[in-house]
């Protein structure tokens, strides 16, 4: 008996049964993420809080997800040449973190998806028609920065009553309108503002030696994408001056600042982890309603005030979510 056509039969039935199998079937083309930020700060957090609820909405990376990364390491400037580099990696979303960010991704990929992590008035800036309606190609996180620098100031009237002098640290991307709506808020609280830009890491010895010569008693960190990745070189600078530091992030409070009076990150880089899902699920940006935090948290640094002869008022400590021994 010729077994040879018989047996050649059976070996393409299992060679055919074996390349169909879900082991060895090719997996699709992962979906591409992209993510366009100031400083690694944002990368890792990134890492810690956007990634994990990707996965647990079912984009995991190295399966069906990729991720590529640029980070300006303090250098905003250069942002649009970074957003160019990732336009050639065909971004299916990018998570810009920043106006900056968001200015040069969508002049570089005017017809990507953006989610804003996290951007700020994306309707004054003219990204969206509305934040219930965005309408275009932005969504993700407002932050509402101007009126969180304001409710800073309060607070550093509340800590500091005593100072005349307020030291402002500030980007000088600030718009003017919200510069002048901040001084006139300082100086009916009693303040004379001081205001030192600084835009980079090493324009830091500039902004505090200004400050040194306006005779300085304390200090405002305004919102900023740098000022977080630079908390250790400003808390430093602060103390070294004997200024008390009022911060823009609960982890600026825990790196050395006398307070911190800002939304909760890991919350935030959730919620953006959530909002690129609906992205790639097929929801166009447009069609998603742009969030705004909704919880604020302020922490307080007992071991700051100690070390700079201050003590924090009772009924401040009775407010905070988180007081640092």
């Amino acid at each position: 008996m010729n077994w040879a056509g018989p047996l050649r039969r059976l070996l393409l039935c299992a060679f055919s049964a074996w390349a169909s199998s879900p082991a060895t079937a090719q997996a699709p083309n992962p979906a591409t993420l992209c993510l366009l930020a100031p400083s690694a700060v944002s990368v890792g957090f990134t890492r810690q809080f956007t990634l994990p609820e990707l996965a647990r909405q079912g984009f995991r990376e190295g399966e069906n997800l990729r991720l590529v990364v640029r980070e300006a390491g303090g250098q905003l400037a250069d942002l649009p040449r970074l957003a160019a580099e990732l336009a050639a990696q065909r971004c299916d979303v990018v998570v810009a973190v920043a106006a900056s960010a968001i200015r040069a991704t969508r002049q570089a990929m005017p017809a990507t998806p953006i989610v804003m992590g996290f951007g700020d008035d994306p309707v004054g800036w003219g990204w969206a028609a509305s934040l219930q309606r965005p309408g275009g190609q932005v969504t993700g996180i407002a932050m509402q920065a101007h009126e969180a620098d304001l409710k800073r100031l309060q607070l550093a009237r509340e800590l500091l009553p005593g100072v005349k002098r307020l030291g402002v640290l500030m980007a000088p991307t600030q718009r003017p309108e919200d510069r002048r709506m901040l001084q006139a808020a300082a100086e009916q609280l009693g303040f004379t503002p001081e205001i030192a830009e600084a835009a980079r890491p090493e324009d830091f010895d500039r902004a505090f030696a200004a400050l040194r010569r306006s005779r300085a008693e304390a200090l405002l960190v305004t919102a900023s994408p740098i000022y977080l990745s630079s908390v250790k070189v400003i808390v430093a600078r602060a103390q070294a001056a004997g200024w008390g530091a009022v911060c823009e992030w609960q982890e600026m409070a825990r790196a050395g600042c006398l307070a911190g009076f800002g939304p909760t990150i890991s919350e935030l880089r959730t919620r953006v982890g959530a909002i690129v899902a609906q992205v790639l699920r097929g929801t166009p940006p447009g069609e998603i309603p742009i969030e705004q935090p909704t919880r604020f948290e302020l922490t307080l640094n007992l071991a700051t005030a100690r070390t700079l002869g201050l003590t924090i008022p009772q009924p401040l400590l009775l407010r905070a979510d988180e007081v640092i021994e």
